[in-house]
């Protein structure tokens, strides 16, 4: 190294240009130069990406960020392991080769002895400053660094508490958040950054990523690992655990308490098991042999914390026209099935009369939840572990409503009542809706003693209810089928369809105005049993229109942005023939009616015993799901990137997926 070595600072990388454009478009201009210092031993991807992060939330910020350094740390550092300063400089220029706005500085890593962070800062501001292109006020040079030295600060007792402060006051500090890290509670817990916490600026990273030198370093010393598991051994690499991930048994090897000195590894587990796991994390591609039990092997994968790797890789993005029959399951309570729904992460519950039977994704069942007799009339998932369930008032008991039950144990968690007059009332809860990810709203279809009939709302963070839009002449409210939230539209979508009524309903509902802004209705007119009459209905993904089906397989599309439909049969809709029954005749003798479903772009619909899936704009027939034996199917449902289709006869479900994507 070499003694108060005076080395220029690198400005080739920064944009001096922005200053001009912005010096004659903004009035008050501020920039942002950020600098790094740490040992890069190596450096990594996410070193780089640290840079990325910062400078769109600096941006976001009104700051214009002309460029950021690497300073690595001097030799007097004394860390462990540190390899000379000149091979870490280079590895540096070589990992900012690819960044047009990163460079480095070998400043710090040059002098003869160790320099502080301070001094780092102070020197590239004050070389910034020299050269007459900015003045003190507007120009910032922000120390950039993970939420693990922000932690570090509060705790070691190498940090100067002066230079700290100087450091938050006058410099500033961007901290990329690290998983598991709450940046808030550092910044509270430490009294010199909690003075300071306008001038830190935390950034989420979205997609965590777990790179780090120390890491890269543990695997690069002890590559090779072996497993003796059940008597046969296996020979891996520290990279093929690392994709295990470091919340695995296996990842968990990489840690730094490992002791690298130790030949191998006895697990008293199942080793055929053991080498499809292997493999898994080798490749990425799941292969179960036939002498492998899935079960067996979901409860390996349990054990190694591998079952998230393993359902990730089991099926791909569902796509109708790539779905294959994966398995059937045979049903409790044969005839009588009223509803199939998905859970988010692959599992289901089917609702058999005053029961839901609950599965998860391994299609294990879990404990049912039993209404005591109670008729359920629609299920939900809140979340994997959170099911919603409507049921029917029982007569001379005030129970029915609407309830949170626990998907993983059938525990109630909590019942929603409903106010009129601010008294309690008993009510049968139908049709529910749940407004979306991020908004915190449900809705149900409720009817009453005293003719409160209309669709409750409620909020799920108090468990209160929020709103009742009491039913209105012409429309049957409380009868209703299917609700929908249109987020779009910030409306409720609710129809009541025959046979529940005679006339079919369909209307949003604009809950801040207590109106119905557009609706369409078929009544007024007598129909024939010859007649199309809509069975079901879904708005569209796109917010713009709401397809219809009929008894022929019909689909019809009723636009939205047209005015209210008119008491005409039909009227407004425009419908697709695609009957497969010459004759057209009605088969009443059939007890499940079509139901339809969007998914990605796709529409899909149930008559009788298959499914057929609609693609592109002009939604044409690409494909068809059917099977053998099971009757008709009364129900299906997508989510988790499944498809589940319940059958009435047998009461059997099918679970149809799409083969994850070839690796390459």
């Amino acid at each position: 190294m070499e003694a108060n070595a005076e080395i220029p600072l690198p400005v080739d990388k920064l944009s001096i240009d922005l200053i001009q454009k912005t010096k004659s478009s903004i009035s008050d201009p501020r920039y942002a130069v950020l600098v790094s210092s740490g040992s890069f031993n190596p450096p990594t991807y996410m070193h780089l990406r640290m840079f990325e992060l910062a400078r769109d939330e600096l941006t976001a910020q009104g700051y214009t960020v002309l460029g950021g350094y690497l300073s690595p740390v001097n030799d007097e550092y004394k860390k462990k392991d540190l390899i000379s300063g000149m091979h870490r400089i280079r590895m540096c220029e070589l990992a900012c080769k690819s960044s047009s706005f990163v460079t480095v500085d070998p400043w710090e890593a040059k002098q003869s002895s160790y320099q502080r962070n301070l001094e780092v800062l102070a020197r590239i501001q004050s070389s910034l400053l020299k050269s007459g292109i900015f003045d003190k006020g507007s120009l910032k040079v922000m120390l950039l660094c993970g939420s693990d030295l922000l932690e570090r600060w509060g705790v070691l007792k190498v940090w100067i508490a002066d230079e700290l402060r100087t450091i938050c006051k006058d410099f500033g500090v961007v901290c990329i958040r690290r998983e598991g890290m709450d940046i808030d509670k550092i910044i509270c817990n430490n009294e010199i950054l909690s003075e300071n916490k306008n001038n830190i600026i935390s950034v989420d990273e979205i997609v965590p990523n777990q790179i780090s030198s120390t890491r890269v370093r543990s695997m690069a010393s002890r590559d090779r690992v072996r497993f003796n598991v059940g008597g046969q051994l296996f020979e891996t690499t520290s990279t093929t655990l690392a994709n295990a991930g470091r919340e695995s048994m296996l990842g968990a090897l990489l840690d730094e308490s490992w002791n690298p000195g130790q030949p191998e590894y006895f697990l008293d587990r199942n080793p055929a098991c053991f080498s499809v796991l292997l493999d898994l994390l080798r490749t990425g591609a799941l292969h179960i042999p036939a002498n492998v039990p899935q079960k067996l092997l979901y409860r390996e994968a349990l054990y190694y914390g591998l079952l998230d790797h393993v359902r990730n890789a089991k099926w791909g993005p569902l796509d109708g026209n790539r779905l294959q029959l994966a398995d059937s399951v045979p049903g409790r309570a044969p005839g009588d099935g009223t509803a199939i729904r998905a859970a988010p992460d692959g599992g289901c519950c089917v609702a058999h009369g005053s029961v839901v039977h609950v599965y998860n994704w391994m299609l294990e069942e879990r404990k049912p939840i039993s209404l005591d007799y109670q008729q359920v009339n629609d299920v939900g998932y809140i979340d994997a572990d959170s099911i919603v369930i409507t049921a029917r008032e029982r007569l001379g008991r005030a129970e029915g409503g609407m309830a949170i039950f626990s998907a993983s144990t059938g525990e109630l968690q909590h019942r929603f009542r409903v106010e009129h007059g601010q008294q309690p009332k008993s009510f049968t809860a139908g049709a529910l809706s749940l407004a979306g990810p991020d908004d915190n709203r449900i809705f149900s279809s409720c009817k009453g003693r005293l003719n409160e009939y209309g669709i409750g709302m409620w909020d799920l963070n108090t468990g209160q209810q929020g709103d009742f839009f009491y039913e209105l002449p012409g429309c049957s409210l409380g009868d209703a089928d299917i609700l929908q939230w249109l987020p779009s539209k910030n409306c409720l979508m609710v129809a009541t369809l025959f046979p529940r009524t005679d006339n079919c309903f369909i209307g949003l509902l604009d809950f801040r105005a207590k109106t119905i802004p557009w609706s369409w209705s078929d009544a007024g007119i007598v129909v024939t049993l010859e007649d199309k009459r809509v069975l079901h209905a879904i708005a569209m993904e796109d917010g713009h229109s709401i397809c219809v089906i009929n008894q022929y397989e019909d689909l019809g599309f009723i636009d939205l942005r047209a005015g209210t439909g008119t008491n005409s049969a039909g009227a407004g809709v425009r419908w697709s023939s695609r009957s497969k029954l010459m004759n057209r005749k009605v088969p009443f003798e059939e007890s499940c009616y079509p139901k339809l479903a969007t998914h990605n772009g796709q529409l899909f619909s149930c008559m009788n015993d298959s499914i057929s899936v609609f693609s592109g704009s002009e939604h044409v027939l690409t494909s068809t799901l059917s099977r053998s034996y099971g009757g008709s199917i009364c129900d299906f449902s997508i989510g988790g990137d499944r498809l589940f289709a319940l059958h009435n006869e047998d009461n059997v479900f099918d679970v149809w997926e799409s083969s994850p994507s070839p690796i390459i």
